[in-house]
């Protein structure tokens, strides 16, 4: 037996969250993708999305499909009637939706067993903690390429508006700014361009500051009630960080009409089981279907161990799509109108 007056304790060891508080599940701007959010919402799901993806790993190109509308230069005045040599034709517009399945995100991790035998945490624990960071860091991927996808599908505006060019509707800011003024060249010339009330808009710091103001507000010495300006004309404001990065210096928020852009995604995994447990029986790994907290977006699951080095890769498989643009007529005022904006606060 030995003896010591005293024996030093082994290092005490415990969570952030538990020792203190850990600041990652704080939430706030910086951890929040307001705008994935909304896109992968049901109210903003459409049918598209189900038909190109049925489910049960299964994949299908989907041809949309309709028919122009006839502008009005083609109505003719002081005509023949009855008329039997009538001209013109009405054209029939379509677009294919489809998955690349060789395009997509993944996050990957490598460990040895021998590493759990070392660790304090329980190997349940351990590899519950690793898929949870795999997620988050696959949700923010996720959310970064829904944001620079839709910036480059975003459409035009009608031809009635003024102030747009490249498709960008500029909202002039004066010193000091007049936030009715803006709210309401915005609402003006999304009226214009046939934008329903239920639009949100999504953009950086300048957007965020004119909603901000109005909900507080802040003018209403001047004799206009900014709150209720607000409630008037719309619309629902958030900022997304992912969408304000993925803007070029031409623009710094949008605005979207419900449905107007998709998410399109895929689960390959069921393929694997579709086969049968023979085949199943028969692999070295493991592939399934998990789904996004975040998102509801399903992820694939690939995990194997090969002697005692385990492997694990989440795997997201989709694409963001965007309504045809062709749809009404060449000189209709409304052509290239996709309900998906870019504006800029200048």
């Amino acid at each position: 037996m030995s003896y010591s007056s005293l024996l030093n304790c082994e290092n005490l060891q415990v969570s952030l969250e538990n020792a203190w508080s850990d600041p990652r599940e704080w939430g706030g701007m910086a951890r929040s993708h307001p705008f994935a959010e909304w896109i992968t919402a049901p109210e903003n799901r459409r049918a598209i999305v189900d038909q190109v993806s049925p489910g049960g790993g299964k994949l299908r190109t989907v041809t949309v499909k309709g028919w122009q509308s006839i502008c009005t230069d083609a109505v003719l005045e002081n005509q023949p009637n009855p008329n039997c040599a009538a001209e013109g034709s009405l054209n029939q517009f379509y677009r294919d939706y489809t998955i690349d399945t060789t395009q997509n995100l993944q996050v990957q991790i490598n460990m040895q067993v021998s590493q759990f035998a070392e660790a304090c945490e329980g190997n349940g624990d351990i590899l519950q903690e690793h898929l949870r960071r795999m997620i988050d860091a696959l949700d923010a991927k996720v959310a970064e390429m829904i944001a620079t996808q839709s910036v480059a599908l975003a459409g035009g505006w009608s031809a009635a508006v003024t102030g747009v060019t490249d498709d960008v509707l500029a909202i002039t800011m004066v010193n000091p700014r007049d936030y009715f003024a803006e709210i309401t060249a915005l609402r003006n010339a999304a009226d214009e361009s046939g934008y329903p009330n239920e639009a949100a808009v999504f953009g950086g710091g300048l957007a965020r500051q004119m909603f901000q103001a109005m909900n507080a507000g802040c003018c209403a010495s001047s004799g206009v009630d900014l709150f209720e300006a607000m409630r008037l004309y719309g619309y629902a404001f958030a900022y997304d960080r992912d969408l304000n990065a993925a803007m070029s210096i031409d623009e710094n928020a949008m605005i979207f009409a419900p449905g107007a852009i998709q998410l399109l995604a895929i689960s390959l995994a069921p393929n694997l089981s579709a086969f049968g447990q023979t085949v199943m029986d028969a692999s070295n790994f493991v592939w399934n279907t998990m789904f996004s907290p975040r998102f509801g977006v399903p992820y694939d699951l690939t995990v194997s161990n090969n002697c005692g080095a385990i492997s694990i890769a989440l795997t997201f498989t989709g694409r963001t799509i965007s309504l045809p643009e062709d749809y009404l007529c060449p000189t209709d005022d409304l052509n290239g109108v996709n309900y998906a904006g870019k504006i800029i606060f200048k």
